[in-house]
């Protein structure tokens, strides 16, 4: 299951990156939105494209080296590593927190009330997230 979705990371980012080329051929001339929409996709289909080919050569060099894939098998379930990266995620979750936080409070200050607005709404989506998120694992833990 793994391999089939790290492969249709690699395709999936090759369709968007053509995506973003095609529009950007089609829309040569215009500037605004439509040269913003296809710059994006080309970036996010690129990006996609970098994290498959990196998931396959390490799938294949895991094929090739059965210990070491072995030995990475048991570092990813030990409970230690598991806690590790458990508390991390949790250190950044209130680091984003403040950076949305600090970027809300950087747009008000500009008097730019549209990204203030969003940023503010991303800012209670992250709190109602992590709470709807420790209600669900409550029931099956």
């Amino acid at each position: 299951m793994k391999s089939k979705f790290r492969s249709v990371i690699l395709y999936v980012g090759i369709a968007v990156f053509a995506v973003g080329l095609l529009l950007t051929f089609i829309f040569s001339d215009a500037s605004g939105t439509m040269s913003s929409v296809a710059a994006v996709l080309c970036g996010i289909g690129a990006g996609w494209i970098g994290a498959g080919v990196a998931f396959m050569i390490r799938g294949r060099r895991l094929k090739d080296d059965p210990e070491r894939a072995k030995r990475l098998e048991i570092e990813e379930k030990d409970e230690r590593n598991i806690h590790i990266r458990e508390k991390a995620g949790y250190i950044m979750w209130f680091i984003s927190l403040i950076m949305i936080a600090a970027l809300m409070l950087t747009f008000r200050i500009l008097d730019d009330m549209l990204p203030f607005w969003l940023c503010m709404g991303v800012f209670w989506i992250h709190i109602i997230c992590y709470f709807v998120l420790i209600s669900v694992y409550k029931k099956k833990i």
